[in-house]
């Protein structure tokens, strides 16, 4: 049985965004284009609606590249527990970048 991984929607911005003129972003995104194309496959993938939903958003060229790559995962309801996660998600996104 694989293991399972949640994608959050900045793992797909990574991925279909052009590479960015900041280094560090730039290495972001090097480093999680690699895990896609040689890792992704070790585990059963998913990614909420609300996920879905943000990779619709913007430029539309851009939002169906995020839209592909998710072609794959597990759509996951929206509910309860999703929200919570996703709290927790943005509440260590705002702690990590006042470090």
């Amino acid at each position: 049985m694989k293991s399972s991984v949640y994608l959050e929607t900045t793992v797909i911005g990574y991925i279909a965004a052009d590479i960015s003129a900041n280094p560090i972003t730039a290495l972001r995104q090097a480093v999680t284009r690699l895990w896609w194309e040689q890792e992704r496959h070790k585990y059963d993938l998913f990614a909420s609606e609300a996920v879905e939903n943000e990779c619709r958003r913007g430029d539309p060229s851009q939002a169906r590249k995020r839209l592909r790559l998710i072609e794959g995962a597990t759509i996951i309801a929206l509910n309860r527990s999703i929200m919570e996660l996703a709290k927790k998600l943005v509440i260590w996104r705002v702690a990590a970048g006042r470090r």
